[in-house]
């Protein structure tokens, strides 16, 4: 098994890949689960759960006692970085795999992390699915976009066309 960078990722091939409904979701974050378990921002190895109602924190409440738990934590910025991923998504960047391993640590290090990398993570799909339904379905844009998914690409400077 090989490791590969985002970055080092063939974007313009991946846009080939995901399907248009994945394109236009902003359900990203499973809003309608009672319990979401997930990776997004956790440290490498742990998992969040995320408990959204009473229903979610009694199947939680079921195994809590084995589970290893530790706080949430939040740091940096996700804003800059959710910006220029903006045009190097809609350009298809690779980078050379050295650039892209390079990269990587450069991200891991400096970039935003644990909940302000959820964050980030979260920001990045929305303006990349809002994008491409004004591009491909602008007449359902209003309409099929909800207005928590337009607050957050709102706070971001998006291509005209």
């Amino acid at each position: 098994m090989e490791k590969v960078p985002f970055f080092g990722l063939n974007t313009k091939e991946l846009k080939d890949v995901f399907a248009p409904s994945c394109l236009s979701c902003f359900d990203y974050v499973n809003g309608l689960a009672d319990l979401v378990v997930g990776y997004m921002g956790a440290p490498f190895g742990w998992q969040w759960i995320v408990v959204r109602n009473d229903t979610g924190q009694e199947m939680l409440d079921l195994v809590m006692e084995q589970l290893n738990t530790q706080p949430v934590m939040s740091q940096g910025n996700r804003m800059p970085a959710v910006q220029q991923s903006i045009p190097a998504y809609e350009k298809g960047v690779t980078l050379p795999m050295w650039a892209a391993k390079l990269m990587g640590v450069f991200i891991e290090r400096i970039g935003p992390k644990g909940l302000e990398y959820a964050r980030f993570s979260i920001d990045s799909h929305f303006t990349r699915n809002y994008l491409y339904v004004k591009r491909n379905y602008p007449e359902k844009l209003e309409a099929h976009v909800p207005e928590f998914a337009k607050r957050i690409v709102g706070q971001y400077k998006l291509p005209e066309s």
